[in-house]
Parts: C-alpha cells; sequence; structure tokens
C-alpha cells in the first residue's frame, strides 16, 4: 500500500526512503564536558563513561533529493541506551536541527522525530575555505570556517546511527499520544573528503540553547568537508 502524508490530497512529502545525490557538508567532531549534556538529552538515554562527550555537528546542502534542494545544519550527542527489540544500542542523539524547507520539516518531526525548525542556513565555499552559517530569529547560532587543507579516504566517524526521539501532545493536553526512539542507519557514499583546521563559534539563543557546547570550540577531534556520490535516510527502527 502506498503510504500518503497529510493532506491526503496534495500531500507535502512523499514516503521513505529518501535518496540524495551530489551532497555537500562540513562534518566536525568535538568534546564537550558531560556534566552540561546532562539536561540535554531525554530519559532513556545515557551518556557514556568518561569525563568528556563526543558532539558531532554540520552543515548540509543537499542539492538533489527526492523532496528537492534544501539546507540543514544538526548536533548530535554519543549516547547509549538499551532497548527491549535491538538490545544495547550506541548512537548520535540528535538533539538539534534546523533546514530551510517546510518539507523537510515536516518530513523530519513526523516521520523520524528529528527536532527540526526553520531557519537561515548557508554553506559557502570560497576558495580553500568552506563557511557555514546558521542564523534563526536573528542571532547567528552556529557557525564553522574550514580552511581546507588534506585529501582523505574514508569518513573519520564512527559507524553508527542516528537515534531520535519522536513524540506528540494527546488530545485534550495533559500526556502524549506517543513518545519512542528510533534507530536510523544512514547510508553515505563519499565522492571527495578533505579535512582541514575548523574554527567552530556558536552564540547564545534562549529559544535555540547550542551554546551549551561551546565549550567544544577549543576541543575539536576532526574536521571535514565532504561531497557524497550518493546518501540514502531510510525508515527508522523503533528501539
Amino acid at each position: 500500500m502506498k503510504l500518503k502524508s497529510i493532506p491526503i490530497y496534495g500531500s507535502l512529502y512523499p514516503e521513505p526512503p529518501y535518496i540524495y545525490h551530489g551532497t555537500r557538508l562540513i562534518l566536525v567532531l568535538f568534546q564537550v564536558d558531560k556534566n552540561k549534556l546532562v539536561d540535554v538529552i531525554p530519559e532513556g538515554l545515557k551518556l557514556p563513561s568518561g569525563k568528556n562527550t563526543t558532539v558531532m555537528a554540520f552543515f548540509a546542502d543537499y542539492v538533489k533529493s527526492s523532496i528537492g534542494q534544501y539546507y540543514e545544519a544538526a548536533t548530535l550527542i554519543d549516547v547509549k541506551c538499551e532497548s527491549k527489540t535491538l538490545g544495547k544500542v550506541r548512537g548520535f542523539y540528535c538533539n538539534s536541527m534546523f533546514v530551510d524547507s517546510d518539507t523537510a520539516m515536516a518530513a523530519g518531526r513526523e516521520i523520524w522525530g528529528f527536532p527540526k525548525k526553520l531557519a537561515k542556513i548557508q554553506l559557502i565555499e570560497k576558495g580553500n575555505q568552506v563557511i557555514g552559517t546558521l542564523e534563526r530569529r536573528n542571532i547567528e547560532i552556529m557557525k564553522m570556517t574550514l580552511d581546507l587543507e588534506n585529501d582523505i579516504a574514508e569518513l573519520p566517524m564512527p559507524d553508527i546511527p542516528i537515534i531520535t526521539f519522536r513524540q506528540f501532545f494527546a488530545p485534550g493536553g495533559g500526556d502524549y499520544s506517543l513518545k519512542q526512539f528510533q534507530k536510523i542507519p544512514m547510508e553515505l557514499e563519499p565522492d571527495k573528503i578533505k579535512s582541514g583546521n575548523l574554527k567552530l563559534e556558536f552564540k547564545h539563543s534562549e529559544e535555540d540553547p547550542l551554546s551549551v557546547f561551546e565549550s567544544g570550540s577549543e576541543s575539536v577531534v576532526t574536521a571535514v568537508y565532504i561531497k557524497l556520490k550518493r546518501g540514502v535516510l531510510p525508515w527508522g527502527k523503533l528501539l
């Protein structure tokens, strides 16, 4: 049966999987004191042992996809959990995500539980430099400036899935009609990867508190600029 999103006459988005071609993205891994992240993750997830926790952030230009061209920026936190169906799971919990497309926002929130908000996002190439900026409500809440240096052969990131938390208010209020975690195994096929020296900046915003990661600006582990041949966003699996 072919599924339809609402409105059922003139649906906003198709069902997954979504296929991506020619994607450009800056991706960075950095370390943050785990004590600063305790309130950022939902109940049911745990931070790994150790003083610091790995955080991943990225800017992406989805040049061609199943839902059109759009820009995206996100932050994700290394977590672990115990699943009734899948056992012990390690993944990157997506605590924030921003897009400039209503289709991408609605599909991401409703299907997978990605916490997407609309924002102004840019990913600009200037010679040997790539700059990503994220602005919401007149505040530039995240910026990356990557000076490109070396070609590398493989993605320098853990091969672990994305974890999302999907919830909806119940009619009448007072409770939730749905609360669930999903595991999403992204498929990425790189074309070119360049590493480099990254400047990572966050600005305070009450509504979009990415400045909780500000200390990570001084502890970048790796930063790369990637051009993908192909990417796949499949259905998620319940945890």
